[in-house]
């Protein structure tokens, strides 16, 4: 037995004293780990519900200090060792429908009319009726036209990419309620006209009709979008033709009118479909915006009727979500598309390519540029990065878009 230090030493005194206690520890150590269970007592067993033990001692090899996500500190608990940081709470569905939107958008309103249908319940990010739009960017690359849907980290851009992917994902009850003969492919070409023609007309009478009361701002951006790179010229035949323009939508709106003069409750058949939401928006447009559009649907009756049928559908069930926090579900998300290629593709794209996609019309809009995903004849994704929302995939219809190779 070592002797006890000098009586003045106080440090050796308090030294000497932790050496016994630390001995007399590993001495009753020893000997509980000889004890035996008692007769009659069974050794735990382990059951698939208990918790696996932490294990005592690292396997062999140096073992990596916990690191920290960028910006955020590691946790220092009160031993003073350095902890890994918790791992951030989700507390958003990622298959949750964002749409991207503000109320006045007639083709948010197509698509609004859509969820309708289909009764769906969505989540609503108002953006800016004009660019910048900071927080759209990032999801879209570039792409700002209005609406763009959001489902985790994948992104749809143009109302028929959206009402497409929306008759994916929720079957039941279908934007083709009609006889099989009217079912697929007919309804979307039948889009074709109203979003392309017939939109292209509404919207110059609507802008044409505001004449002077058209704010500075949104006159230059929505002329050079719908109008061209000489949008000033272009305004002003527009409204010296006001007449013609009414003239045209007015025989447009004669042909549905006729078609709805029979028995039907909507444009094809007794359930709405996705045709009613795309000539809609267009009904809902010139009443809401041009101050002779009420005037000049009051002459079809049947047209009216379908039109309050339409209204009555209304648009799901919506709640408002922040732009910060639909960028927060992309970046905890990933992309539930697979790769997919078409081995008769025109443009022979392929996964892995680097393309840029933009409308197929100039309205002075730049390409969102990204890595080729997914191609088939009715779309085209493509996947790209951002610091706000990590990797996203970005889809796109083929029908209406230009795509150049880099």
């Amino acid at each position: 037995m070592a002797k006890p230090p000098l009586r003045g030493n106080k440090v050796a005194r308090r030294l000497f004293a932790y050496f016994l206690v630390f001995l007399k520890s590993k001495a009753a150590g020893r000997a509980c780990h000889a004890r035996q269970p008692p007769a009659g007592h069974a050794t735990h067993v382990s059951r698939p519900h208990d918790k696996p033990k932490r294990q005592q001692h690292p396997p062999q090899g140096k073992e990596k200090q916990p690191t920290s996500p960028p910006g955020e500190k590691p946790r220092r608990e009160k031993s003073g060792m350095i902890q890994p940081p918790k791992p951030p709470k989700k507390t958003r569905s990622m298959s949750e429908i964002i749409l991207h939107q503000y109320p006045q958008s007639p083709v948010a309103e197509k698509v609004r009319v859509g969820f309708g249908i289909k009764n769906l319940t969505w989540r609503s990010v108002e953006i800016p009726r004009l660019p910048p739009k900071p927080d759209l960017v990032p999801l879209t690359g570039g792409y700002r036209r209005t609406p763009v849907m959001q489902i985790g980290a994948d992104i749809y851009c143009d109302s028929q990419c959206i009402l497409r992917e929306l008759e994916r994902r929720y079957p039941t009850p279908s934007y083709y309620p009609a006889s099989e003969h009217l079912s697929g492919g007919l309804p979307w070409a039948i889009t074709r006209w109203t979003d392309d023609r017939f939109f292209a007309q509404t919207i110059k009478i609507v802008l044409a009709g505001a004449g002077d009361n058209l704010p500075a701002d949104f006159a230059e951006d929505r002329g050079r979008l719908y109008f061209g790179a000489d949008w000033q010229t272009e305004l002003k035949a527009a409204q010296l033709e006001l007449q013609h323009y009414a003239a045209q939508l007015r025989g447009q709106f004669a042909w549905l009118n006729d078609w709805l003069a029979g028995s039907r409750n909507f444009l094809l058949g007794d359930q709405p479909g996705v045709v009613d939401a795309c000539a809609y928006h267009l009904v809902w447009f010139i009443r809401g915006r041009w101050d002779s559009g009420a005037k000049l649907l009051s002459e079809f009756p049947h047209l009216l009727e379908w039109e309050a049928r339409v209204k009555a559908i209304g648009h799901g069930t919506n709640t408002d979500l922040s732009a910060t926090e639909a960028l927060d579900i992309a970046n905890n998300s990933t992309t539930v598309t697979p790769e997919c290629s078409d081995d008769n593709d025109p443009q022979q794209l392929t996964p892995g390519m680097e393309i840029g996609i933009a409308p197929d019309i100039d309205g002075g809009e730049l390409a969102v540029t990204g890595i080729v995903h997914a191609v088939s004849c009715d779309s085209i994704s493509v996947l790209r990065e951002s610091p706000e929302t990590g990797q996203v995939c970005v889809h796109f219809p083929r029908v209406g878009y230009r795509i150049s190779v880099a």
